[in-house]
């Protein structure tokens, strides 16, 4: 497997440094891997500051335990992170992100993400790079600006990192309204910094940071192992004079919530420490502008398929399940009979049709929770009639009508504790037919979006498979990750990237995931979207953008005690050259690996709780597409079936109201 970290699809000779963001050159000579007769020996590095306080970090399973998030919606914190060089805050952040569900930004990744893509933005940046000019704040402080507002950082909160650096990119800051809640200062002592700066090692295939004395590199790694020349006793003094004169003075703008943290210690003390600055920061906050916490319950929105659990999966090969069925099996297990189909009636005029009103599907409510609706019909926002159908906003005539009739129904299911007054967000969502939804049209009308799952309201989005055409393997795969056996997948030129969600996301932190993925949202084509997906996610240039075709649509279905999911994925592949590696900026992807596709089909055989559900079947999809999993495949019928789970045919997926009948889907042992 090949893998790439943060640094690893820089611009030619392209890094951050300094207070103004000067861009300088950093040529491959600034790095250098480790060798037998390197001049830094692995074992040599604990001898530069004997007066440094003795500390061992903790290992990554204990970082994870301890950076467990916090209830169940994330707070919408705002913090800078900042201090000296090598003070920790590359090690704290991500923790911080995790724990608060904050999204952890750095202006030297959004600064090289918006370069790769070649956004307006990233042009001008290249531009002024090109021609040996420093970059001015006004423009570090407009990428900034289009960070925070994006809907991840105002929904979950930021963790801005080692920014702003001089005083008047405070200002700028203030001017453009980013206002952070809390200022944390990580503060260690000058021996240490240099101890740390002048022993640290780089991994290059996973981006983590190693340390001799304070977190030694496992033996396996360390013919990978670089470390950058440039950190010398001399450049490390001009950076933190540099720190004194021009970014220490910026605590004074923030005195109300300035907080000095102690970092000369274990990174899980000080994520404690920081905890505490938090909590205080969080009680201080003004109500008004952030949406109250609540406790998880019974009633909280599941976003998507649990991935299966180590323990599940063993208990699957001795039951002589899994394998690539189960990779479909389990995200298509419900019982539609359980569920009565929810219309809405449009005019024969909105209908575009002669003759009676078009009765057309939205979604399914589960029986019991229609049982509750009856008790409510006579508010007009439902009709019910059990064992047949129910009718939102029966009386309503235009998408404004049903919108408000639907939203008094809401709000009666909460006063009645039907839906759980914590899962009501207060955001609308468009709501399409379930069978022909047109993005570019107005929606038939708009529901609360902590509602949407108790309805059966499918929701839509865009997949983009990333693949490379390289010669193929001579001898099986050896990936450092897969514990497994050689796969028994035919050797194949087609490899796969594939993204490591970062761990600070709320759902399925960590896990492997396609090149790039997102909602759909109104007003764009699919295809629009998956543009802009790309170039966020994965700073794919327009350019290569040129090469994206689609690859149909991904469908599945299944039940939770909320409700029933259904959820719809329009499915595009992009090649790309072997020489370009996908960037991620925003935060959200740790890392990207490039994978042969057999080895992938290997790891979702026998490594599937390593993989986000949808993206696991978007995966799957592309191998049978490409004739990878071809029809010698012994459960090839069943999977070719399920990819699109959701809808078995138009007649059983939009039953008539005349018809009482819903079906049982899937296998015995499925349900």
């Amino acid at each position: 497997m090949h893998s790439t970290g943060s640094r690893a699809s820089l611009p030619p000779s392209l890094t951050l440094c300094k207070a103004q963001d000067v861009i300088i050159d950093e040529a491959p000579s600034n790095t250098k891997q480790i060798t037998s007769g390197a001049a830094r020996d692995v074992s040599q590095g604990a001898v530069l500051c004997d007066a440094a306080a003795a500390f061992a970090y903790s290992t990554a399973e204990e970082r994870r335990a301890a950076s467990e998030p916090v209830g169940d919606e994330p707070q919408g914190l705002k913090v800078l992170l900042m201090g000296k060089p090598c003070s920790g805050k590359g090690t704290q952040a991500p923790m911080m992100g995790r724990k608060y569900k904050m999204v952890h930004i750095a202006t030297g990744n959004l600064l090289r993400a918006e370069i790769q893509a070649e956004t307006e933005l990233g042009l001008i940046a290249r531009e002024q790079i090109e021609k040996g000019e420093l970059l001015p704040d006004e423009l570090m402080i407009a990428l900034v600006k289009k960070r925070v507002s994006a809907d991840d950082c105002r929904r979950n909160g930021w963790i801005l990192d080692g920014f702003p650096r001089t005083v008047r990119q405070a200002k700028l800051m203030q001017k453009a309204d980013i206002i952070p809640d809390a200022v944390i200062e990580l503060d260690r002592p000058d021996e240490l910094v240099e101890e740390w700066c002048l022993g640290r090692y780089h991994d290059a295939a996973t981006g983590v940071i190693y340390h001799p004395k304070f977190n030694p590199p496992p033996p396996e790694i360390v013919s990978r192992l670089i470390w950058r020349t440039d950190d010398t006793p001399e450049t490390l003094r001009r950076r933190l004079q540099i720190y004194r004169e021009q970014t220490q003075p910026i605590y004074g703008l923030y005195a109300d919530r300035h907080h000095v943290v102690n970092s000369a210690k274990n990174e899980l003390e000080v994520l404690a420490d920081i905890c505490e600055v938090l909590t205080t920061a969080g009680l201080a906050r003004d109500p008004h502008k952030v949406a109250p916490r609540h406790e998880p319950n019974a009633e909280d929105l599941i976003p998507d398929v649990p991935p299966p659990s180590k323990e599940e999966e063993e208990k699957s090969k001795a039951e002589g399940r899994g394998g690539l069925l189960e990779v479909v099996r389990r995200c298509n297990q419900y019982n539609l009979g359980d569920y009565l189909p929810v219309y809405v009636s449009l005019p024969r005029e909105a209908a575009g049709k002669d003759g009676k009103e078009e009765d057309v599907l939205v979604g399914y409510a589960h029986r019991e929770f229609a049982s509750e609706l009856t008790l409510l019909q006579q508010g007009g926002g439902v009709e019910v009639e059990l064992d047949r159908y129910v009718e939102l906003a029966p009386l309503a005539r235009t998408s404004s009508q049903r919108t408000r009739a639907i939203a008094d129904l809401i709000q009666a299911l909460t006063a009645a504790k039907v839906i759980h007054k914590g899962k009501i967000r207060n955001e609308l969502m468009d709501v399409r037919p379930m069978l022909s939804p047109h993005f570019q049209e107005p929606p038939l009308f708009q529901i609360e979006r902590g509602a949407m799952i108790k309805f059966g309201v499918p929701t839509h989005g865009v997949h983009i498979n990333g693949y490379v055409r390289l010669p193929a393997p001579s001898s099986p795969s050896s990936s450092p990750s897969s514990s497994t056996s050689a796969p028994p997948f035919p050797a194949s030129s087609l490899h796969i990237w594939v993204g490591i969600r970062s761990p600070s996301k709320a759902t399925y932190p960590g896990l492997r995931d396609v090149l790039a993925a997102g909602g759909q949202p109104s007003g764009l084509t699919f295809l629009e979207n998956a543009v802009k997906e790309a170039e966020e996610e994965a700073s794919i240039p327009r350019g290569l953008l040129q090469n994206l075709r689609p690859g149909g649509m991904i469908s599945y279905r299944y039940q939770t005690k909320h409700g029933l999911s259904t959820k719809l994925l329009n499915v595009f592949d992009l090649e790309l050259p072997p020489s370009f590696i996908p960037y991620n900026g925003d935060g959200e992807v740790e890392s990207f690996h490039l994978m042969p596709l057999s080895e992938a089909l290997h790891s979702l055989e026998h490594e599937l709780s390593l993989w986000k559900p949808n993206a696991a079947l978007t995966v799957l999809d592309f191998a049978v597409r490409h004739g990878a999993v071809d029809a010698d495949h012994e459960h090839y019928i069943e999977i070719c079936h399920l990819l699109r789970g959701a809808f078995i045919d138009k007649k059983m997926a939009e039953p008539s109201r005349e018809s009482k009948g819903g079906f049982y889907f899937g296998t015995e042992d499925a349900g």
